[in-house]
């Protein structure tokens, strides 16, 4: 993630709520992309840890099955803003209900369909993403998939309902039902960070 990017207060506040949710290495895996221009169909990261006396190194991935590429530029904004409000209401479940205009209220981005889009496309993103990781020097593949061990979404899916109001000719607010994989927002709460079946705390180096 990078941290030489101009934010306004609000968008930053968000980022270090969710910051002090995931850790810094949870945060900078998950948000990575955050002001960059393009969307890639794939980043790859590098990470080690101590096991018994050695270093062990786990080779990480995040691959889009979609045509709008990995989440960037303002997309992890978005995730930041979603983690500040679970954050906010003190609720771990799986499920979240939101109103994308609580979203951009909280990165103080003004109410309209652009910003209503933006929200949405950032969540299309990130349920489109798939999240990999093989341990030691090798990476043999291990299925399943064929490569990696330990694989994983950050988003089972989400819903989104839009009304329109009468006499208005756009939408500029919709509600949206992000549903996050079980467990992972309870993996997060402690402070251990557990993804893909690693505690990401334990991990260095990730870049």
């Amino acid at each position: 993630m990078s941290s030489s990017r101009n934010y306004s207060d609000a968008e930053y506040r968000v980022v270090e709520t969710a910051r002090r949710m995931m850790g810094a290495n949870l945060s900078d895996f998950l948000l990575s992309g955050l002001g960059e221009p393009s969307h890639p169909s794939s980043r790859s990261f590098k990470a080690e840890r101590t096991e018994g006396g050695e270093e062990v190194t786990y080779l990480l991935k995040i691959v889009s099955d979609s045509d709008l590429g990995l989440p960037a530029g303002k997309d992890p904004l978005v995730m930041a803003a979603v983690l500040s409000l679970i954050s906010e209401r003190n609720d771990y479940g799986d499920d979240l209900a939101l109103n994308t205009g609580s979203m951009t209220e909280a990165l103080a981005w003004p109410a309209s369909q652009t910003s209503r889009l933006t929200v949405e496309q950032a969540v299309e993103r990130y349920c489109s993403a798939a999240y990999y990781m093989a341990m030691g020097a090798g990476h043999e593949p291990v299925s399943p998939g064929g490569e990696y061990p330990h694989y994983s979404r950050l988003l089972a899916g989400y819903d989104i309902e839009r009304e329109e109001s009468a006499g208005l000719p756009t939408v500029e607010s919709s509600s949206i039902t992000v549903k996050f994989i079980p467990g992972f927002l309870r993996g997060i709460s402690t402070e251990r960070k557990f993804f893909l079946g690693v505690d990401f705390e334990r991990l260095k180096k990730i870049r």
